[in-house]
């Protein structure tokens, strides 16, 4: 990317890194995708993490999604709170959606170009 070429069009190299991040083409910056599903598989009765994805909401907000296996029941309000409190606390993400299931049934998608997020899938 030509630095002057994007002045010059009103767009600042901080535009393209939120932009990149937004399309889950690159994490935020801070945020090790490995150490979130570790975080999120030492939740109690989780066994598996996948379709995992972290992504920037503008410049102050980050955002993840991911699926979580528990086989031996469903997650609770106490069980949510606990999750969102532990992203936050430890990788500052503020909007999380987890589904949950007892056995996986979705097939876990690729994200091209970008490292994968759960190697527990194969």
């Amino acid at each position: 990317l030509d630095p002057a070429r994007m002045a010059a069009k009103g767009v600042s190299p901080n535009d393209v890194v939120v932009a990149l991040q937004a399309s889950n083409v690159i994490v935020p910056a801070g945020v090790d995708p490995q150490a979130v599903q570790d975080c999120l598989l030492a939740l109690p009765g989780v066994t598996r993490v996948h379709d995992l994805h972290i992504w920037a909401m503008g410049t102050s907000h980050i955002a993840l999604t991911a699926h979580l296996v528990m086989p031996q029941g469903q997650a609770d309000d106490a069980f949510l709170k606990l999750a969102n409190a532990q992203l936050h606390d430890r990788f500052e993400i503020t909007h999380v959606t987890l589904q949950v299931m007892k056995e996986a049934f979705t097939q876990a998608c690729a994200v091209p170009d970008q490292p994968p997020h759960h190697p527990n899938d194969h």
